[in-house]
């Protein structure tokens, strides 16, 4: 399987349609070791209220999205899956073109192409991604180093995937030392412990977490909370904001557990991904990771792994729109989406 290690940005939304022809293998077995799925079931009892079901447990676990829907459009069905991403923790998989997409339904227990179908795709180009970097005094020095490492190391990928990306920085110890750095800010200056420069974007996100200085506690969610407000999700296709910590929240003040989580919730352009290390909880952590993903690492290498892990997740997001007759269907049918991706 061939890795993409850059992405060229198309700045014009891919929209591509196709028909495809009747197979009766099973794609599992028919398609590259690239090919990852997404199980559903379909019916259409009366033709005007199409419905689906997702089968999570036959669902590629490299696969995710934020949002699932169906609907009518005239004498159509339009069945969507929308901020699509597929990855692993070494590979951020594209899907280039409709054509690598198609969908096979269960018959008489063999797998059929469904030439009704035909699909639209959106690769999500204008997508804003904001950084939420711990900095309290229970990471050590020499870890500190590593972590800023692995943090300018998540940009530069964010960057050479997406050169359209743009990215924000928080960092944040006790609820009186959050520092940010706004997303692609026009403004030439900005604070960082009361410090002003006048650079690029670019060198100030590394001048950011170059210049942190650790403080005492730990607050959490008034660090994401800054995160949150620091993006203007009307403004942009997909939205991303991946948090670490390696300890537990313990001295916010603007906002609780709850709130914060409803505010995540409400976009369906918002992933929140977060990052344990140490001693965390990961119900708290796994609870904010929104229409996203947690991972806790056991070990400062496992640490930078997962920072280069979500830095792919988060630079490409993707639109499927599957289209197909408004026929009624009284029993659910079983279905794949099948996602040809390299």
């Amino acid at each position: 399987m061939k890795k993409i290690v850059i992405i060229t940005v198309l700045f014009s939304l891919l929209t591509l349609v196709f028909s495809c022809q009747m197979d009766s293998l099973d794609p599992d077995k028919k398609r590259p070791t690239g090919s990852f799925k997404i199980s559903f079931k379909y019916r259409n009892v009366d033709g005007i209220t199409p419905e689906i079901e997702l089968v999570t447990n036959d669902t590629s676990p490299e696969v995710s999205f934020t949002k699932s829907s169906v609907s009518k459009d005239g004498a159509a069905v339009l069945i969507k899956f929308e901020n699509l991403s597929i990855n692993n923790e070494k590979t951020n998989y594209l899907i280039k073109n409709s054509s690598d997409i198609y969908c096979q339904y269960l018959e008489d227990g063999k797998w059929v192409t469904d030439v009704e179908f035909s699909t639209e795709l959106k690769v999500q180009n204008k997508i804003a991604v904001v950084l939420v970097l711990d900095k309290s005094q229970s990471i050590t020095p020499e870890n500190l180093k590593k972590i800023q490492a692995s943090a300018r190391n998540f940009i530069d990928i964010v960057y050479s995937n997406n050169s359209s990306a743009e990215i924000g920085l928080v960092s944040f110890s006790s609820n009186n030392q959050i520092d940010f750095l706004s997303v692609n800010s026009k403004d030439s200056k900005y604070s960082l412990n009361n410090s002003y420069y006048k650079k690029s974007h670019y060198q100030h996100l590394n001048d950011h977490i170059n210049g942190m200085t650790q403080g005492e506690f730990t607050a959490l969610l008034d660090g994401i909370n800054k995160a949150y407000s620091l993006i203007d999700i009307d403004k942009y296709e997909g939205c991303a904001i991946v948090s670490f910590t390696d300890g537990s929240e313990n001295n916010s003040l603007t906002v609780t557990q709850a709130n914060l989580i409803k505010k995540l919730k409400s976009s369906d352009k918002l992933k929140s991904f977060t990052i344990g290390f140490g001693d965390v909880k990961d119900s708290e952590l796994q609870a904010l990771a929104v229409n996203g993903q947690y991972e806790k690492a056991d070990s400062i290498s496992a640490l930078q792994t997962v920072f280069n892990t979500f830095s792919k997740t988060v630079s490409t997001f993707h639109n499927v729109t599957l289209r197909r007759s408004s026929g009624i269907i009284t029993d659910w049918v079983t279905m794949k989406l099948i996602l040809d991706a390299k």
